[in-house]
């Protein structure tokens, strides 16, 4: 019985000096394969930054554009620096995607009301030519009173806001992402390790009966 037990000692450090090594280990790995995702509007334009850290971009990522049913707009690749651009497809609530390989993907929202307007707008018709004399115009009357348009002004008011903002939201993703994994990241690394530790030993013991 006791020469059992000196056998399975040396066993039994060695497991734990493996989980307490995935244990300091865990954080960084998490950290090295987060996948982030930064999107800004530039006019009609839709500029994406999609990166694993400050230095690290996704290269070759694919970027996926979904409407709020989850139906794909376009797709496409990022480039050598990470970034890619598009058109506004619709103007409706926005979900991009980033996807890394190996699981790892990353999310942005964009709301339709940060949003510019995407419809064509009509055309105003040109003036046919004509061969009859055109009659004299008429004196040119008093102007009249400037009229001021409440909503022309929220629009410049939201748009000047609107470029405050983006690099106070853009500062925003990068604490986030130096901030290191979640509590709920980390306790599931770590029950992802114990039920793999569970699993051998549970066999180990089935072996040794």
């Amino acid at each position: 019985m006791s020469s059992t037990r000196a056998k399975s000692a040396p066993r039994t450090a060695t497991i734990l000096t493996a989980v307490l090594l995935l244990l300091v280990a865990w954080p960084e790995a998490a950290q090295a394969h987060k996948v982030f995702l930064f999107a800004e509007i530039q006019g009609d334009t839709i500029v994406t930054d999609s990166y694993f850290s400050k230095s690290k971009k996704v290269q070759g990522g694919r970027i996926k554009v979904f409407d709020p049913r989850d139906n794909l707009l376009l797709e496409g690749r990022t480039d050598d620096q990470g970034a890619f651009s598009f058109k506004v497809p619709q103007k409706t609530d926005l979900k991009l995607v980033v996807e890394a390989g190996m699981g790892h993907r990353g999310e942005w929202l964009i709301k339709a009301e940060d949003l510019p307007d995407v419809e064509g707008r009509p055309v105003a018709a040109k003036a046919e030519p004509s061969g009859e004399a055109k009659s004299p115009e008429p004196a040119a009357q008093a102007s009249p009173a400037v009229q001021v348009d409440p909503e022309a002004i929220q629009r410049a008011v939201e748009k000047a806001l609107d470029s405050r903002l983006k690099p106070i939201a853009h500062a925003i993703a990068e604490l986030n992402r130096d901030r290191g994994p979640s509590l709920n990241e980390i306790v599931g690394g770590l029950g992802y390790i114990f039920g793999i530790m569970g699993l051998v030993m549970y066999f180990r013991a089935r072996k040794n009966h």
